[in-house]
Parts: C-alpha cells; structure tokens; sequence
C-alpha cells in the first residue's frame, strides 16, 4: 500500500525539482562513448586504474559520510533513543557506497547498481528508511507524529548521501531520480575533490586537499548546524518535546 505513495512522492520530486540540479549525462550507448572519450584524461576516468597514490573514486570519503550520520545522530536523538540509534544513522549514511563493487565487478556504465546508481537514489533512501522504521521501531503507532519523525530522520539521512557526492567535482553524476529516470545529476556548483580510498591515500598530498576541503564544505557547516539545533532544543526543548511527543 505504502509502494504507489513513494512513486508518487518520486515522480512529483522529480518533475517539480528536478530541474534545480544540472543534467550531466543520460545513460545511452552513444552518449557513454562520448563521454569517454572527451573524459579520458580527467581524475575520474584515471581513478579507475591503479596509482602509485591508490585508489580514487569520485565522492566525499566514507569518514565524512560518516561524520554527518554521526553528528545528525547527536543533534536529532529524540527523548528515549534506543541504543541501536546511533548504529543506524552511520549506517544509512554510508550504505549507498556498496555499489563501489560495481568498479570491481566491471558493471556497466548503465547497469543499475554502477556507483552512484539506484543505491544512491532519492528511492532507494524512502525503501531503507521505511524498512528501518518497521524493523527496528516498532512501539511507536504506524503513521504517527513519533513514526514520521523515525521515518524522516533516517530518509533525509540516507539522501544525503548522494546529495553530497552531487558536490563532488569528479565527473559523472548521481542518478538521484533511478528507477523513474536514469540521468545523472551534480550541482552546479562542485567544491568537493575526488577521494582518495586507502589509508595511504590520506597520507598523500591529494587527501590532505580532500580533507580540507570537506571539513571547510561538510564537517564545520555540519557541525554549526547540529550546535544550534542542539542549543534551540536545549532552549525550548522541555515543552516542545512533550509536546510533539519526541
């Protein structure tokens, strides 16, 4: 019953907000070649072979995915948190990079579970966050003020995910809108570097860049927000709380 409410929810964001994001390649022979072609020297298309520097992708390293599950699990922990509060929020924060097996794997450009695909879709972050909420949250009433906080918290973290890899500067794209429409999307803005994968990676000189310049675009503005919404509940917490019920 829940299924045709999150493809509506899909097909309206989609249709409504797609076009704040830019187009960066649709997922066709033809356009595939091209962009192999005119991006065979770039980072990314490199990243793909072995270096002497390791291994890179192009997303926001796995400790900075991380450190947002983290830091939302502190700020937005409701009154009566289970213990397995924290557990879930890094894991939805860094469960859409499984599909980095799809390099291993040789998947294809187009295949579903490529890196950046269906894992890292708007969709897939309602499936996990709705499963989340059924499994392991069980007491509050189905549909309730409570639930919808539970359900909430985790699909926005889980969206993140491939929201912050639209940032990144490295090459093709997030398939944000899969299965309702398989272009990639990346902001027009991308201040984020490729990541390098590997403990001796971070010890290059192309990690140290990458730590930079995700603690000044991710960890600080992350962690300001998280302080304030720490010191507004604090402030107007006592009545509000019993209030909403959190």
């Amino acid at each position: 019953m829940g299924i045709p409410v999150f493809l509506q929810i899909g097909i309206f964001v989609r249709k409504n907000f797609g076009h704040l994001i830019q187009v960066v390649h649709k997922c066709d022979e033809n356009q595939r070649a091209s962009f192999r072609r005119e991006n065979a020297s770039t980072p990314f298309c490199s990243s793909l072979r072995r270096s002497s520097s390791g291994r890179r992708f192009p997303m926001p390293s796995s400790i900075t995915h991380a450190a947002v599950g983290a830091v939302a699990a502190w700020a937005f922990a409701p009154s009566g948190a289970p213990r397995h509060w924290g557990a879930l929020a890094l894991a939805c924060s860094i469960l859409p990079d499984l599909d980095v097996i799809s390099f291993f794997y040789r998947l294809p450009y187009h295949h579903l579970f490529f890196h950046r695909g269906f894992l890292h879709s708007l969709f897939f972050a309602l499936i996990l966050s709705f499963a989340i909420v059924t499994i392991f949250f069980r007491a509050p009433q189905p549909f309730s003020r409570r639930w919808f906080f539970f359900f909430v918290f985790f699909f926005l973290l889980t969206a993140s995910h491939g929201l912050l890899d639209a940032l990144n500067s490295g090459g093709y794209g997030v398939a944000l809108f899969l299965p309702f429409d398989d272009s990639r999307y990346s902001f027009p803005w991308t201040p984020l570097p490729i990541s390098p994968i590997g403990i001796r990676s971070f010890f290059s000189p192309w990690g140290w860049t990458v730590v930079k310049s995700e603690f000044l675009w991710i960890w600080i503005p992350s962690l300001f927000l998280a302080l304030f919404f720490r010191w507004v509940r604090s402030a107007f917490g006592g009545r509000g709380k019993r209030r909403v019920g959190l």
